[in-house]
This record gives C-alpha cells, structure tokens and sequence, in this order.
C-alpha cells in the first residue's frame, strides 16, 4: 500500500512539473506533424490522418486508408491541406479534412513522395527518388523536373526562389520556380543525409544531418557553415525544427531530444520520452509551444520542453477515450465524459496536486458505451489550484488529465 502512494505521490508530482504532455497514442507509425496557429494543426502516420482544433487536448481521426502510407502534410490554410505518399499518391481536402480526395494516385510500384510544399492553394510542388513535381492548378497536373539524388524534403520562399534537401549531402537551389536546379556545396566530407530542413523567416536555413552535424545558411541556401554538432553517439538526427533564429529542436532514434538556444552551436540532451523507435517530425509554434511525433505517439509542450515526461495513455485509443473535462477552469461543478470499447471494471478517482486522494467517483464494472459524471468540489470545500482525475480499468492506471479550479 505505502508503495502504492509513493508511486502515485510521484507520478502527480510529475504532471505538476512536466514540460512535455502526451496528447496521443495509436499503433500507427506517426510520421509529421504541422500547425497553422498554436490551436489547429494536423498530424499523419502510416495511413491515418488526424486534427486538432485545441492544440492537441484532442485528436481526430479524418482520414484512413490501409493500403497507403502517408509521408508528409501541409495545411496551406484552415481550409484546404495536401498529404502525399507511396505510390505517388496526393490527397487534398477544401473544407478543413471533413472530405479528403485523392487528387493523384500513380499506382502501385511507383515512387514514393517524401516531401510538398504549397506556397498557396494552387502552387506547390512535391519531392522524391530524383525528381520535383510542380503544380500550378491544385493538383489537377503537373510538370516533372529530374534532380540526380533522393530528394526528401522541399520549400519555396516566393513562386522563384525554392531550396530541396536530401540523400548525402544533397542541396539544391532554384530561382526559377523550379524549372532548373543548383548544386550548393555543403561543408561536410561526412555522408550526412539530410531528411528535414527547417526555414526561419523565409531566409535562415538549417539542417541537421543524420551525422548529427548542424549546418546553418544566412542567406536560403546560398552560402552554407557548418555551426555545431549535436551529441547523440551511434544515432542519428531525423528531424529538426528552429521557431526563431537561434532557438531550435532536434530528434531522432531512440527516442533522444535535444534543444539549441545559440543557433545550433551547442545542444542539450532533454529528458527522454517514452518513445522506443524515431522522432519522426518536430513542430514549434514559438519558442514555447510546439508537438514531436513519432512511434505512435503525439507529445506536446507549451513551455519549451525542458523536460519529457511519459504523463499520459499507454493504452490503444480503441479501447477506451477519456476526454477533458469540461468546463476547465471551473467553479465549482465540472463534467467528465468517457467512451468504453469493452465491458470493464472502472474507476475514476480525484487527487490534488500533493497525491491525497479527494473522491472516488466510480467504482464500478460498466458496459461498452458512452458515459458522463459530474464532479461537484464545492461538496469537498476545496480551494483554487489543479486537480487530477485518474482513469482505470480493472485496477491500472490508464490515463491522468488535469483539471483547474478557479474560484
């Protein structure tokens, strides 16, 4: 029992001081992340696509498809957003992801699309195993440019200038709405590929190679330094993102998160998540408020992510959806509203911010379906602050939210 409470006792002390909340899980390798304002954004896995309008509190399933797997996204606004994949498959929605359609599909066998960019609804183009497509009308069709490397990641800054990055060393610039290709030397003699690059302000661009160095260019893509080197021995760097010009983010295998405050130059090891497996995409709003995913998971923080703490679900969300409550602030009455997939054993427990235990709402074995309950904190006479509700069933802890009492 006195383990019991200590185990719990440390867990609500480390949602109290967690940086990093997971939002997410789901069996499907999750593969990018993108926002266009610190509250709406979309997420794609393996083929599944998902949406939040909360920052992440929730996520919806939009989109399935069991033969396909999907690469990247980009929301070009709140309304119309591209996905692309294997077999040279694009998918678009106009209408903010109620309705996705399949705008091209090459077939089985063909190459897969790595990265897209859209500069507006209209205007984008999509890399791959030695080519840039471009699109002038949404999608409908497309001019063909052959580049000699794989290409995995691609950005225009204006319908000329556009940069693409990939497979040993590779960089290309283009000045004429893609029509023709520059090589720009990159100041390495290490096999760095570079799977994602992150663009500040249209104009700085950085890239962290897979050898874990850090290469910084001023001026888009024109001329290139080498800046730093990320610490992370016998593993490497996937992804990165810089939200300003000397703040910026990095993951890869394993799981291992790293953090710059000086442009790159040094890196700090932040706490491990529960991830096992890559960090496949990173995303900052700012300097504070951003997500990763990967392994099956979307993690969020609004405040730098100085620490990853695993706060959330271990379990499928098949089995079971906790939801916010709601009001959150409250005062003093608040409603939680939970979905069962299975008959099972349940209870929903409140905690303080110390670990002492205030309610046990249910304690009970329930049907599948959907079910709500009320919390009432006038009936404990409690003061302002946070709160905890625990969800388990057949006695483990399944998932914790917090909850705050505003008076």
């Amino acid at each position: 029992m006195k383990k019991t409470i200590l185990a719990l006792i440390l867990l609500i002390s480390s949602l109290a001081n967690a940086q990093w909340v997971q939002q997410y899980t789901t069996q499907s390798a999750i593969r990018d992340v993108q926002f266009i304002n610190s509250k709406i954004g979309w997420a794609c896995g393996d083929n599944i696509i998902y949406k939040t309008t909360n920052a992440g509190t929730n996520w919806d399933i939009q989109f399935t498809d069991t033969d396909w797997l999907i690469q990247q996204i980009h929301p070009v606004d709140s309304m119309v957003v591209y996905a692309d994949g294997w077999f040279q498959k694009i998918l678009k929605t106009t209408n903010g992801g109620e309705n996705w359609i399949t705008v091209r599909n090459g077939g089985v066998g063909d190459n897969v699309f790595e990265g897209l960019y859209f500069l507006n609804i209209n205007t984008g183009w999509l890399c791959g195993n030695q080519f840039v497509l471009k699109t002038i009308d949404g999608a409908k069709s497309f001019d063909s440019i052959r580049i000699p490397a794989y290409l995995y990641d691609i950005h225009f800054r204006n319908a000329n200038e556009g940069i693409v990055c990939g497979e040993v060393l590779t960089f290309f610039r283009t000045t004429n709405g893609g029509s023709n290709w520059t090589r720009i030397p990159i100041p390495s003699y290490d096999g760095n590929n570079f799977y994602r690059m992150s663009v500040v302000k249209d104009t700085i661009v950085y890239l962290v190679g897979s050898e874990n160095k850090v290469f910084r260019s001023p001026d888009y893509g024109l001329t290139w330094d080498s800046v730093g080197f990320v610490n992370n021995p016998n593993e490497q760097i996937y992804c990165s993102n810089f939200p300003s010009n000397d703040t910026g983010y990095a993951g890869g295998t394993f799981g291992k998160f790293f953090k710059t405050t000086n442009g790159g130059h040094n890196w700090r090891l932040e706490n491990t998540t529960s991830f096992t497996g890559y960090i496949r995409s990173i995303y900052f709003y700012n300097n504070n408020t951003g997500w990763l995913v990967g392994n099956g998971r979307i993690m969020g923080t609004t405040t730098g992510g100085q620490t990853l703490v695993f706060t959330n679900t271990t379990s499928l969300p098949g089995d079971f959806i906790l939801h916010q409550n709601y009001p959150n602030p409250f005062n003093p009455l608040t409603r939680i509203n939970y979905e069962l997939r299975n008959t099972n054993y349940v209870q929903i427990k409140i905690y303080n911010s110390i670990g002492k235990e205030i309610v046990s709402l249910i304690n009970q074995k329930q049907n599948e379906g959907s079910y709500s309950i009320n919390f009432n904190s006038g009936e404990y006479n409690l003061s302002s602050g946070i709160y905890y509700y625990l969800f388990s069933i057949d006695g483990e802890v399944k998932q914790t939210r917090k909850m705050i009492l505003l008076k």
